[in-house]
């Protein structure tokens, strides 16, 4: 598939994966990614950009030049103005949405900013930074990005085309990309595309090819391969361990090997080559050509994307497509499908796949701890998929491809809508906040690389004494050995944390929503102001202003940006209420509240049809540490507004033990038992309202 195919019907279809994706990044940032306009450069910069995420700069906003994002490598600059309508503009059009001239002007100013000398230097600290190196010609390249989430008007694109066609006319080092909705759908629907049954034919170059009962190896062309790229899609890599590695300097380095006449005529020798393994597989007579069917690249997705890009860069060369097509080779292994060699996929994928790093995360997917972990979540009476590297449930979900492997059923994990799946990722922050250490959950972005973290987390059993020191709001707990014993915590411990959480993030307000209703209240109370179409017309900076003030939008963004202190919270409450240990978490687990999402973890759907009473522990837990934080917000109201980073202020130890004290004081209060809600009775406290748990 490439740009040509696609139609407005693709829109429709995939628009919700661009709208989940840009709440996703809000939520994952609130502070930074403050709306959908500031979200939709990192989704850009995700889809369209080959550079680490390290040297992403957001520069989005005031005094930005016309400059939403840059990346710079080396002495190469890529810089980005993006466009994109509200969310809620996307969802009432069936239709991609067109943007005036003010993109293509925004990135003329910005071309002129850093080319020019004799444009004032007025910008950001970031901004000025790059222009400094441009202006002084010390650059290999700079490539200027237009992205919408549309299209341009005719108008505009004349201005766009004029635009790319002055700069890249004077300067071979300057050069343009517009990306409009089909390109953007495209990149997710190469990422998403299910798996098919495939075949395709490979040409043999020159004869080369040596074979055995059940593998050969061959010469193939690049060319081929992206054709079946274009065919197939990500689909090809299903069976592998992880999928694009997008940031990666060593994928750059593939494409640009593509680019270069000499490098091309090398690629056999300078590339590692590629793993299939297919269902079968014919060699022609005149050995020219091998027919493979049903396969999988399970080595080679970064050299085969690559191809792909290096050849978009050369497309319109008839002369460089010809010789890529003829002269640009690799070496390619391919084994035939069976039960001896299904059984040494895993082994073949982190054995072979060591042309980029492999992420710890799958290095470790078959010790011993976490095939037990997996065979615990196995035996559950509702069982669960634990999976234990990328893409691995999805892997074996798809077609014949998860037939026969190690004895796997999609069946065995389905729910009514939804698969029963825990990914060991998410499972190490949730049980790491449940056992009381959230501050560290929220600035640990990867729970494998430290030896200590990961065993107290997979192999390690928190003692009496954590708990007790747990519910007393005065101590601190630090990772002491005292804390844990050699021991794997039970499925059920795990599973439960995972629930919560995931109750928390399904029912919490979203971040777009929660400024939505806020400007709202702002509108409503005549301290904003909109247009005749109902869009807020006060600044940025009024608008945040306002919302800093509303109580209940900060109370939501606090709670947007402490899930995992939240989840802290619902196990000091169920600590003091029920006790700990295992036999009182399976008690939890047992409870109406849990047993459907035990079944069917569809966290949308249970919370549509939950009754909102004391009887759900989640509904009410969550409802009491609202009101907590509400009561708690009025001390720290100046401190938290005026924090650079508000979730690194959240992390803190010291917010943490402040919220349990709250927590404390507030369910001990006469004045509030007498409150009336639908969370607890009239006359008790709210952990006198907690329902009895039974086996």
């Amino acid at each position: 598939m490439n740009v040509n195919d696609i139609d407005e019907s693709h829109y429709i279809q995939h628009r919700a994966s661009v709208i989940n994706s840009i709440q996703r990044i809000i939520e994952e940032d609130p502070d930074i990614y403050t709306d959908e306009f500031v979200a939709f450069n990192y989704l850009m910069f995700d889809l369209l950009s080959d550079a680490p995420p390290d040297l992403f700069v957001l520069t989005d906003g005031p005094s930005d030049q016309g400059i939403d994002f840059y990346t710079k490598s080396d002495k190469s600059y890529e810089i980005y103005q993006c466009k994109f309508a509200s969310l809620e503009n996307i969802l009432s059009s069936d239709k991609p949405i067109s943007f005036d001239q003010k993109g293509v002007t925004d990135l003329e100013n910005a071309c002129k900013y850093l080319t020019d000398p004799s444009v004032p230097e007025t910008a950001k600290g970031d901004v000025k930074k790059i222009r400094a190196q441009i202006v002084a010609e010390d650059y290999d390249s700079i490539l200027f990005n237009l992205c919408v989430f549309g299209y341009l008007t005719d108008d505009a694109e004349q201005k766009f085309n004029k635009l790319k066609h002055k700069y890249e006319d004077e300067s071979d080092r300057i050069s343009f990309n517009l990306y409009t909705w089909k390109e953007i759908i495209l990149s997710i629907i190469r990422k998403t595309r299910p798996t098919t049954k495939n075949k395709h034919k490979f040409r043999i170059y020159a004869n080369k090819i040596l074979s055995a009962h059940d593998y050969c190896y061959f010469i193939g062309h690049a060319r081929d391969f992206r054709d079946a790229f274009q065919q197939f899609g990500w689909s090809l890599f299903d069976l592998n361990v992880r999928s694009e590695i997008r940031k990666s300097r060593v994928n750059k380095q593939i494409v640009e090997s593509i680019v270069k006449d000499k490098s091309r005529k090398r690629f056999h020798h300078l590339n590692n080559g590629l793993l299939l393994i297919g269902s079968s597989y014919k060699i022609d007579d005149s050995r020219n050509n091998i027919n493979i069917s049903n396969f999988q690249i399970i080595n080679g997705c970064q050299t085969v994307v690559s191809i792909n890009k290096g050849f978009d860069r050369i497309s319109n060369d008839t002369e460089k497509v010809g010789d890529f097509n003829e002269k640009c080779l690799l070496q390619v292994k391919v084994i035939q499908r069976s039960k001896e060699t299904m059984d040494m996929v895993d082994q073949l994928i982190i054995s072979t796949n060591n042309q980029n790093p492999m992420s710890l995360r799958n290095l470790r997917s078959n010790t011993e701890e976490q095939q037990n972990i997996k065979n615990m979540f196995h035996h559950l009476p509702k069982r669960w998929f634990y999976q234990r590297k990328d893409g691995e449930f999805d892997a074996l979900k798809f077609g014949e491809i998860g037939v026969g492997v190690s004895g796997f059923r999609k069946e065995d994990y389905k729910g009514d809508s939804e698969y029963r799946v825990i990914d060991n990722q998410d499972l190490a922050k949730t049980w790491t906040c449940f056992c009381g250490f959230s501050s560290s959950a929220m600035m640990t972005s990867d729970f494998f690389k430290d030896e200590g973290l990961y065993d107290r987390v997979f192999k390690r059993y928190p003692t009496d004494k954590l708990w007790e020191d747990f519910i007393d709001p005065e101590i601190e707990l630090l990772p002491e050995d005292e804390y844990f014993k050699i021991k794997q915590p039970n499925a059920e411990e795990y599973l439960l944390s995972y629930l919560i959480l995931g109750f928390i993030r399904e029912y919490s307000i979203r971040p777009v929503r929660n400024r939505e209703i806020a400007l709202r209240r702002g509108v409503k109370a005549k301290v904003l102001h909109v247009d005749n179409k109902g869009q807020v017309t006060d600044s940025q900076e009024d608008q945040a202003r306002y919302l800093v003030q509303d109580t209940d939008y900060m109370i939501n963004n606090i709670v947007n940006n402490s899930k995992e202190i939240m989840l802290e919270m619902y196990s000091f409450v169920l600590a003091n209420k029920y006790g700990t240990g295992y036999q009182v978490i399976k008690k939890i687990l047992n409870h109406e509240t849990f047993k459907t999402l035990v079944s069917s973890p569809d966290f949308e759907s249970h919370i549509k049809n939950m009754p909102r009473s004391k009887e759900n522990l989640l509904f009410s837990i969550y409802e009491f540490l609202k009101l907590v934080l509400n009561n708690l917000y009025t001390s720290i109201a100046g401190e938290y507004t005026a924090a650079s980073r508000r979730k690194s202020y959240l992390a803190r130890p010291s917010f943490v033990k402040r919220f349990k004290k709250k927590i404390l004081e507030l369910d001990s209060m006469n004045a509030f038992k007498t409150q009336i809600t639908e969370w607890k009775d009239m006359g008790k406290s709210f952990s006198e309202s907690m329902p009895t748990i039974n086996e």
